[in-house]
């Protein structure tokens, strides 16, 4: 027993020594969105209009190959018009309860370590990623921002875009694609866990072509504090793009469907089932300029009737250098079926910057 005793201790030992004098390198990087936003309402009414910033990334990347781990933490200063809430109860600050909304917040929006060489699972290609980190789910984290809105599982709060868990992110044989198995707490980035069961996540991406990308993906989440079944969200998720060089100009193309099933939502006259799709297309006409466009069909429960609402966007994208790009987006929502007000007609414009370092 006193022999294995000193066995263990001595791997311990070696572990933090090596990892004392290991080489780690960090990295400080980031972006911003600098944006100009006019709303206008049907009829000519005006709505909200300013400039802002509604998103600035510092970035820390630290990395230790030889140990075989990489970390990344990013703070997310984010400016959203009276639209952060703040919870300020346990304040020290004032003797009364605080609780509404603020325009500028500061978020950890990623904080996490990849363990890559894990043993079996280096031997499979397989990591394990821990801490606040990406949710892996239809196109939420792959969506680059070709265009300035969010993707629809985002925008339509199907899932938020980060999360605080654990994953197991893995690569299929020779290329052929990417696999994510993850637990999360199923509240998003910006909110403390409040469900006993979690939210799981799992996403298959295949590439079995050059320029076709294929990706399912599923999503529990118990969102009553004592795992109530009877209150379980789940959502599925397919996903399929494919990239062309066309006379030799490049061209994108994808195409997603969602479905969701909420107990919450769900009641007299209420399914509690929403679904949705998107339809995204862009070209490169030249090095320097992109056009996209976007269509978004979204139905918020499938029990009633003439509900549905379409979003249409169209945008360009200007590339003034490796650092610097402009986005002009024009954007429609309105309600698919008639006999709502012209108020209910949204037509925004926007102009970003997105400049990075």
């Amino acid at each position: 027993m006193k022999v294995k005793l000193i066995g263990i201790l001595t791997l311990v030992l070696a572990f933090f020594t090596i990892n004392l004098f290991a080489e780690v390198k960090t990295k400080f990087y980031g972006y911003q969105w600098l944006r100009y936003t006019d709303i206008v309402l049907g009829a000519d009414k005006q709505s909200d209009s300013g400039i802002s910033i509604p998103r600035t990334y510092l970035r820390w990347k630290m990395e230790d190959k030889d140990a075989g781990w990489v970390g990344e933490i990013t703070l997310d200063i984010a400016s959203e018009k009276g639209g952060q809430i703040v919870d300020a109860k346990t304040s020290t600050i004032t003797s009364t309860s605080v609780k509404g909304k603020v325009d500028f917040a500061i978020w950890p929006k990623y904080a996490y370590v990849d363990f890559k060489a894990i043993p079996i699972l280096k031997d499979i290609d397989m990591k394990l990623r821990v801490g606040q980190q990406k949710n892996y789910f239809g196109t939420v984290e792959l969506w680059e921002y070709p265009l300035i809105e969010k993707t629809i599982t985002d925008l339509r709060k199907v899932i938020a875009s980060a999360d605080l868990g654990i994953a197991l992110l893995g690569d299929l044989p020779e290329g052929y694609g990417q696999y994510e198995l993850a637990m999360h707490n199923g509240s998003g980035y910006k909110n403390l866990d409040s469900n006993v069961e979690k939210q799981y996540t799992g996403s298959l991406m295949l590439l079995p072509i050059s320029g076709l990308m294929l990706r399912g993906s599923y999503m529990i989440n118990n969102q009553s504090a004592h795992g109530t079944d009877s209150k379980i969200k789940r959502a599925s998720d397919f996903v399929a793009q494919y990239t062309i060089n066309f006379l030799p100009v490049p061209m994108q193309i994808l195409g997603e469907y969602v479905v969701v099933e909420n107990p919450l939502n769900a009641g007299v006259g209420k399914s509690g089932v929403s679904v949705g799709y998107m339809l995204f297309g862009s070209i490169d006409l030249i090095d320097w300029m992109q056009f996209a466009f976007r269509f978004d069909n979204w139905n918020a429960d499938t029990s009633k009737a003439n509900d549905e609402t379409n979003l249409y966007i169209a945008g360009v994208n200007l590339k003034i250098n490796e650092k610097n790009l402009l986005q002009l987006n024009y954007q429609l929502e309105q309600p698919q079926f008639g006999g709502y007000p012209a108020t209910s007609h949204i037509n925004t414009l926007m102009a970003q910057l997105k400049w990075s370092w």
